[in-house]
């Protein structure tokens, strides 16, 4: 480590000019090219009002810059030439400054700011030009492409390009007497004559930009509008007089019979109009015109408020009033805002357009583009609604030659060609202020009058290249209610992770374009990734199967997520755009992965699942456990129920078989005892199943009536109606219509002739039901005689019956039902039992197919 001692103070800045490297101290500047052997080269002379200097190195020169006055130091084959330098206009003690080309940048740190530029070759330097105005300028540089760098406090960081616009304010024209520019116009003879809010005018001629007071005014007379007129001459529209380049003008009636009244008698003045022989005034309450300077005025309409003025291409003239736009081929007469809803109310501005047309302005619609013929209204275009980006509050317009429509808003400067392509300019293209009250352009160059002083841009500036970079610059995010924040561009690798409960995410971007000076708009593109194994949901899942790029146009610097930002990983792709529609060949990538909470992930939903499920199917063995217990209790009680009803059974049949006896008849008790053996057999398998195919039961019924037959022979006789269609393997509860049988031939004979009992078989909706109809004497009579010879005894196979119906509801939920019914009660003169049995059939037919998987 080498360690060089200076005796001529502290070394303030280093550089290199030529070949050679310098060191500077306040007032010495030493050549340590060769650091073993340094040596001093110059002392300078410091100023009377010495302060601490601004040094900058470039090229083959030093500056040294103090408060006013400067030296540069320049370097013809490794000799120094001093040459002082005044700076008309002083700065504050601190400053900042760099030596650009043939210019010198200072930036006094006061309260007013800004850059001020130094021509450097001019040893009078003359006035400075100021540049980013009351921004307060704390270091200027130049890098390696000689581009200008201005960082600013609070404010960001400002370059300037190629062809900076200018401003003229009282900061660099001291001549101005305000900053609030009102109205300009250009002349053929290079002059632009302007005005401000205080009724002064001057004259600024541009090949010497020499800004001259013209009319000075105490009385605040706003100057509204200045015109051009012949030989170079202009007219001042001012809120009280005429300015006529440096005469009042006095305007007057023509002879009334009070007089001649002054031109405070109109009211306050709004606009004019020159046509090479009259000049029209617009005022507070009427329109007047003359044609000599000094001359009396003829008034034209009156009591009533005129607020633009202008002319078509077939010299008619045009006007905007409180009734709208009245046009002078009908002595503005007919209303055209009556027919045409947008040319109601005030017109703060009129200007030729292509044949056959105006441009017209109103403060509800914007800019009008209204077709005209022989002073009336043909149509009209409302341009707001034909172009992406309204424009509102139009305060006056400027055309050129070339059609090309100039608008000064309070949003900046619009321009609109024949075909309706837009341009915007604001305070991102260099304008002061937003705020603009007056535009006119001249060639390549756009003068506009602000609230802030006297602008020019540049309107020709070079061929834009997409050579500029795009950033994901940071980000911001909550967590726990604290704040963090992450600078991005360093960051070697491209991806972030971003832990569990992270909310509002704030992704900040930057596009490095000069020209468009923050102006710039974003494409947003993102497409989800798959999250990491251990971190897998089931919405990042999903979107993995139909994962679209999701793409979106950000117009400001940053995309937010909101409150709660979603899961998953996302890749993310910015480009900037320019102002002017430029992108970015360099766009930025980045990778956000926000994790979700644990209980979020697919394995803790699987894993709570998987419980669930296992609970459910623990539950269900158990329920399927207490069904079977009660099912086989059930069909235990149904067995019981069977047992009770067969013995029974048997016991009837039995004795009946004695009749066969006494007298003898071998042979109908051989039959009879087949018949009964046969039921018997078939009662046994029965009694093992709850329900059997109606074919059996069908079979198992005519046994046993035949069997009845055999006893009773003649005196009963019987018919089964079958269902048509009915399927014979069709279920049906077995051993439920024997003990009805057995009950109506017991108790349900006939007193006389013979007994006759019928099945029938049919079909009720959703209900198969069995009618058993007899012709004996009634449930009724039966009950009577009963009671009358003081029988309690209940039919035994009856009550079991109901028992089993019971149960089979219980178990199999099919809904059997049975009923008894005395037929005396519906007809008179009829005797006879009906007893209905219904159930779903369908239902017996889902049971007994879920046995037989069973």
């Amino acid at each position: 480590m080498l360690l060089w001692y200076c005796r001529g103070g502290a070394i303030k800045k280093m550089g290199k000019v030529n070949d050679r490297i310098l060191a500077t101290t306040w007032n010495n500047i030493y050549d340590i090219t060769d650091p073993d052997s340094p040596f001093h080269l110059l002392h300078i002379k410091r100023p009377y009002n010495y302060i601490s200097p601004s040094i900058s190195f470039s090229n083959n020169q030093i500056d040294y810059c103090f408060s006013s006055s400067g030296i540069t130091i320049k370097y013809e084959n490794h000799e120094p030439e001093i040459i002082k330098r005044t700076y008309s206009v002083p700065f504050s003690q601190n400053f900042n400054s760099i030596i650009e080309s043939s210019n010198i940048w200072i930036c006094p740190h006061s309260t007013s700011g800004g850059a001020f530029k130094i021509n450097n070759e001019n040893e009078t330097n003359g006035r400075p030009k100021l540049y980013l105005n009351e921004k307060q300028v704390s270091i200027v540089f130049k890098d390696s492409m000689n581009a200008l760098w201005f960082t600013t406090l609070n404010e960001g960081v400002f370059a300037l390009p190629k062809k900076t616009p200018i401003l003229y304010n009282r900061t660099m024209s001291p001549v101005l007497r305000s900053n609030n520019i009102t109205a300009l116009t250009l002349l053929p003879d290079s002059r632009i004559i302007f005005g401000d809010t205080f009724g002064n005018i001057y004259s600024f001629i541009k090949n010497n930009k020499n800004i001259a007071l013209l009319k000075k005014d105490v009385n605040q007379n706003r100057v509204r509008q200045i015109i051009a007129m012949q030989d170079s001459s202009w007219l001042a529209v001012l809120n009280k007089n005429l300015i006529a380049e440096f005469k009042e003008v006095k305007i007057k009636y023509k002879n009334t019979k009070n007089g001649l009244p002054w031109l405070s008698s109109f009211g306050a003045l709004k606009y004019a109009l020159n046509d090479d022989i009259y000049t029209w005034i617009c005022t507070h309450h009427s329109l007047v015109y003359y044609d000599e300077i000094n001359q009396p005025a003829t008034l034209v309409i009156s009591n009533n408020r005129v607020t633009s003025i202008g002319k078509d291409n077939e010299g008619d003239l045009w006007v905007g009033s409180n009734d709208g736009l009245l046009s002078s081929r009908d002595s503005f007469k007919i209303k055209w805002g009556n027919r045409f809803k947008p040319l109601q109310g005030q017109i703060p501005d009129i200007k030729k357009a292509d044949p056959g047309q105006l441009w017209v302005v109103t403060p509800e619609f914007g800019l009008l583009r209204v077709q005209v013929q022989n002073g009336a209204v043909i149509n009209l275009e409302i341009i707001n609604d034909l172009i992406p980006t309204p424009i509102e509050n139009i305060k006056t317009l400027f055309r050129e030659d070339n059609g090309k429509l100039w608008m000064a808003t309070n949003n900046g400067v619009y321009s609109i060609d024949q075909d309706l392509n837009t341009h915007h300019y604001d305070m991102s293209d260099g304008l002061p202020t937003n705020d603009v009250n007056a535009v006119a352009v001249d060639q390549d160059t756009l003068w506009a009058a602000t609230v802030a002083g006297l602008s020019k841009i540049q309107l020709n500036q070079p061929i834009e290249s997409n050579n500029f970079p795009t950033y994901i610059s940071g980000l911001t995010y909550n967590l726990d209610e604290n704040d963090y924040e992450f600078d991005l561009i360093y960051r070697q690798k491209k991806s972030i992770t971003l832990p569990s409960g992270t909310s509002m995410l704030e992704v900040q971007f930057s596009g490095l374009h000069f020209n468009s000076q923050g102006n710039i708009t974003y494409e947003y593109i993102e497409e989800e990734k798959s999250l990491s194994f251990q971190w897998l949901t089931w919405s990042n899942l999903a979107s993995n199967f139909h994962s679209d790029k999701d793409t979106s146009i950000i117009n400001g610097h940053s995309r937010n997520f909101g409150i709660d930002p979603p899961t998953g990983t996302f890749e993310t792709r910015v480009t900037a755009i320019s102002k002017n529609g430029v992108r970015s060949r360099h766009p930025d990538t980045f990778t956000f992965t926000i994790l979700p909470y644990w209980y979020e992930t697919i394995w803790f939903s699987i894993l709570v699942t998987g419980v669930i499920l296992f609970v459910i199917w623990q539950f269900y063995l158990k329920f399927t456990a207490v069904k079977r217990l009660q099912r086989a209790a059930t069909d235990l009680q149904l067995q019981a129920i069977k047992a009770q009803i067969n013995p029974h059974y048997i016991g009837n049949s039995i004795n009946a078989i004695q009749q066969f006896f006494y007298p003898p008849n071998p042979n109908k008790a051989s039959q009879y005892i087949s018949t009964f053996t046969y039921i018997l057999r078939q009662t046994m398998h029965l009694a093992e199943v709850p329900f059997i195919p109606i074919k059996e039961e069908l079979g198992f019924i005519s046994s046993y009536l035949e069997m009845v037959q055999l006893r009773f022979e003649n005196r009963f006789q019987y018919k089964i109606t079958e269902i048509g269609g009915l399927s014979p393997d069709m279920s049906f509860p077995a051993m439920i219509l024997q003990p009805i049988l057995e009950n109506a031939t017991i108790h349900g004979l006939a007193i006389q002739g013979a007994s006759i009992l019928s099945v029938d078989f049919h079909m009720s909706g959703k209900f198969l039901i069995c009618s058993i109809t007899d012709n004996g004497i009634g449930i009724n009579i039966s009950k009577e005689r009963k009671k009358a010879k003081s029988k309690k005894r209940v039919s035994k196979g009856i009550e079991l019956l109901k028992k089993k119906i019971f149960i089979l509801n219980k178990m199999y939920g099919i809904k059997l039902k049975l009923d008894f019914q005395d037929l005396s009660e519906n007809q008179a003169g009829s005797h006879g039992t009906k007893v209905t049995v219904s159930f779903l059939h369908k239902k017996i037919t889902q049971v007994t197919f879920n046995e037989k998987k069973d």
